[in-house]
């Protein structure tokens, strides 16, 4: 399943939405999915020697780079350690062509953008690997009103595999909101 939720909203909404950076401490559901997310990837990241630049270009607070235990130089939005995204350094979709590494991580980003695949593709090209979070079968539109797509599993492998990626892991986390699906992709290009 891959499923449209809503039209894009206008500039004007997109910059009242995301005016300020994002804090996941406000919800005790994000907390736990970002410390499921720190702890999925360090396990990757435990296997794999290759990866040592990181980039987060998630719709978040930059908490799962923060907490990545190995020695990996990283990346926030413009400059390392700088403060997270928010709308003033420009839309996701933008970002991803301005910057390269090893790895890109895209926790709970993919649902918020017009476009998911050209996002994915552009990257494919930058990265040797993205990690991705998003909700799980998520269908009704009402349910979050800043989500433009939902999909299930076979919906995010297929937009991988259109977009210049291998998925290689996938897990899943259920919660009393949302269950989560994460998949670890590797770029057909590098």
């Amino acid at each position: 399943m891959i499923k449209r939720l809503r039209p894009a909203h206008s500039d004007e909404m997109i910059a009242e939405l995301y005016a300020k950076p994002y804090d996941h401490l406000q919800w005790d559901e994000h907390v736990e999915r970002v410390r499921w997310t720190i702890a999925r990837l360090n396990t990757f990241l435990s296997l794999r020697s290759e990866i040592a630049f990181a980039v987060d270009l998630s719709c978040g607070d930059g908490a799962v780079l923060r907490g990545l235990s190995e020695p990996i130089d990283r990346m926030y939005g413009d400059l390392v350690d700088a403060p997270h995204l928010t709308i003033e350094h420009g839309p996701i979709e933008e970002r991803v062509r301005q910057v390269t590494g090893d790895l890109l991580i895209c926790s709970e980003t993919l649902e918020h953008l017009n476009d998911p695949y050209m996002f994915l593709h552009d990257a494919s090209k930058s990265f040797k690997w993205v990690a991705i979070t998003t909700p799980l079968g998520e269908d009704d539109p009402e349910k979050n009103y800043e989500h433009y797509w939902g999909w299930d599993t076979l919906g995010i492998a297929t937009i991988l595999d259109t977009t210049g990626w291998q998925g290689v892991w996938l897990d899943t986390l259920n919660l009393p909101y949302y269950t989560y699906q994460m998949w670890i992709a590797r770029s057909t290009w590098h």
